[in-house]
């Protein structure tokens, strides 16, 4: 009994130092506000303010992370190579391995690594593409392993959150794809409406050129 009652202890006293560090944290954003607004400190808001939503406290710990993906990588189930949708969203420990920020998984958006059968280093977005609709991103999740768009759509405001945020922020998932998925149908119409417009970014080009492809395939049939 003295046993448990220790371990019981101990528990609440980490989480007590879990709870506290991120007040710090929640402190030292504050201070980052009103201090600037360079490139470096928005930055460093952006880690602190998705620390803050994706952390649960008390939920999971690096070593658990760590003991998972070395799991999963044994067993040849990491990176999720089919489903992957259905996986991180259905799955608990692709659940816990999505939603834990720290200094070892920063969950940072890194571009795909470039092969042979895929020579443009590009994919389409898990978030918002379903099997005929898709936006191609060159973007990736560096820890989940998933591509995800790092540039929001035509037809969000300026300031949204990308689909790499959404992704790692939702707690529902299927329903945050269905939510990208419309956004996504949405933002082509729009861009149909402003065919002027001076836009580079390769997720938007893509969107265009499967639009096309699509069509084309229509048309054959």
């Amino acid at each position: 009994m003295k046993t448990l009652q220790k371990n019981i202890l101990t528990a609440r006293t980490m989480i007590n130092e879990i709870i506290v560090t991120q007040n710090e944290l929640k402190d030292e954003l504050e201070a980052i506000k009103r201090s600037s607004s360079c490139e470096h400190c928005s930055k460093k808001e952006a880690a602190f303010q998705a620390r803050s939503n994706m952390t649960i406290v008390g939920q999971t710990t690096d070593d658990q992370i760590d003991s998972i993906l070395e799991n999963r990588k044994q067993k040849g189930l990491h990176p999720v190579k089919h489903g992957q949708l259905k996986a991180f969203a259905t799955q608990e420990d692709l659940r816990k391995v999505r939603k834990h920020f720290s200094d070892r998984h920063l969950h940072l958006a890194v571009k795909i690594p470039k092969s042979e059968n895929n020579k443009a280093g590009d994919r389409a977005c898990i978030l918002c593409s379903d099997s005929k609709v898709k936006r191609k991103t060159t973007w990736m999740c560096a820890t989940c392993h998933v591509p995800l768009c790092n540039k929001i759509l035509l037809n969000e405001e300026e300031g949204s959150k990308t689909h790499h945020d959404l992704w790692h922020m939702a707690n529902d998932l299927l329903a945050q794809h269905a939510i990208c998925h419309e956004q996504l149908i949405k933002s082509r119409g729009k861009k149909r409406e402003r065919p002027d417009d001076d836009d580079n970014d390769v997720e938007v080009q893509h969107e265009i050129d499967v639009k096309h492809e699509i069509e084309r395939g229509e048309d054959e049939d």
